[in-house]
């Protein structure tokens, strides 16, 4: 079974204060999906480590979107 972690663990893996976690939860911002066990908000471990690879910025890939791009005469 896949590790639960409570919004404080979530808070030092992401860098964002717990209570922008929880504003986020309730105004529907971007976080990892969570499980909710009564009054308690829990994130799977594998969740976590799925929204962090989707948010990772890929600098050095050629997009074709620079400066360069597309404005040629």
């Amino acid at each position: 079974m896949d590790r639960l972690l409570t919004p404080r663990e979530l808070s030092a893996i992401i860098a964002l204060a717990q209570r922008t976690i929880y504003n986020r939860r309730a105004t529907g911002g971007d976080l990892p999906p969570a499980i909710v066990l009564g009054r308690r908000v829990r994130f799977k471990a594998a969740d976590v480590h799925q929204w962090m690879e989707r948010h990772r910025e890929n600098r050095g890939e050629h997009t074709g979107n620079g400066p360069d791009e597309g404005d040629r005469a």
